[in-house]
């Protein structure tokens, strides 16, 4: 929210408190500006996202997770017998049934033998590494994205 348009509804509250009445004129006038200049800095922010969104992915998303109200949630499942489960651990043990029951069990008795096959040259001697290379690599790296191991951001 902008300043001015926290300045608005403090306003309000500060009417409010001196009259205590929501249908006086001066709350209802305090009221309407400042739902009209919150209006206006929600939809100045949210179109400042759209614009920046090539640049600055993360800002977008934060703000898109924040304001999403679905929360992932599992649950109640049936059992084998087609009885409802809600209890969290009977519910793990259904998933680790139907998890366990997908993958298959190999027979490992008859495994063909693994023949070692001998490296022509043994031994790494060159490695060759261009410039052209390393700058195609850096000018693919994306910006929005954490540092590595060296601690260099991707805008250096």
């Amino acid at each position: 929210m902008t300043r001015k348009a926290m300045k608005l509804v403090e306003k309000k509250h500060r009417i409010f408190r001196k009259h205590k009445d929501v249908s006086h004129p001066a709350y209802v006038k305090a009221s309407k500006m400042a739902s009209s200049e919150v209006k206006r800095a929600k939809y100045n922010f949210e179109s400042k996202l759209a614009r920046n969104i090539k640049t600055d992915v993360k800002s977008f998303y934060a703000y898109f997770r924040q304001k999403s109200c679905s929360r992932p949630r599992v649950g109640p499942l049936k059992d084998g017998t087609r009885q409802v489960v809600s209890e969290a651990c009977h519910m793990v043990e259904i998933f680790n049934d139907f998890f366990s029951s997908v993958f298959t069990k190999e027979d490992c008795t008859s495994l063909p033998h693994v023949v070692d096959m001998p490296c022509e040259t043994g031994v790494l001697n060159e490695v060759v590494i261009n410039e052209s290379d390393v700058l195609t690599r850096l000018q693919k790296l994306r910006h929005d994205k954490a540092p590595g191991t060296d601690d260099l951001y991707p805008r250096f």
